[in-house]
C-alpha cells in the first residue's frame, strides 16, 4: 500500500463542493488526522493476516537444514553412547 492513499489530501481536480471541497477523501485518515471507520476495518484485517501467518509458521515442518542438523546431533549422541558402553564393558 502506498502512503499517499492512507491520508486525505488536497486535489484541485475534486470539484464536488458539497463533500469534497478540493480534497481527495479516499484515505483512511482525514485531513485533520482523524481515523475513519475503514481504518479499523483494515487494521483488523492486518491483525488477522498476521495471526494466520504466525499460525502457519508454527504448523510448518522444520526446514531441511534443521532436520539434517537434528539427525547429525542424534547420530553423534548414539556414537557417544556406543563408545561409552564399550569402555564400561
Amino acid at each position: 500500500m502506498v502512503p499517499w492513499v492512507l491520508k486525505d489530501f488536497r486535489s484541485p481536480r475534486r470539484q464536488r463542493p458539497v463533500y469534497q471541497q478540493g480534497w481527495n477523501r479516499k484515505g483512511l485518515l482525514s485531513e485533520t488526522g482523524q481515523r475513519k471507520q475503514a481504518f479499523d476495518v483494515l487494521a483488523e484485517h492486518y491483525r488477522e493476516l498476521e495471526a494466520r501467518q504466525a499460525q502457519a509458521e508454527q504448523a510448518r515442518p522444520p526446514d531441511r537444514a534443521h532436520a539434517v542438523a537434528v539427525r547429525v546431533q542424534r547420530a553423534a549422541h548414539l556414537a557417544h553412547e556406543a563408545a561409552s558402553s564399550l569402555l564400561v564393558a
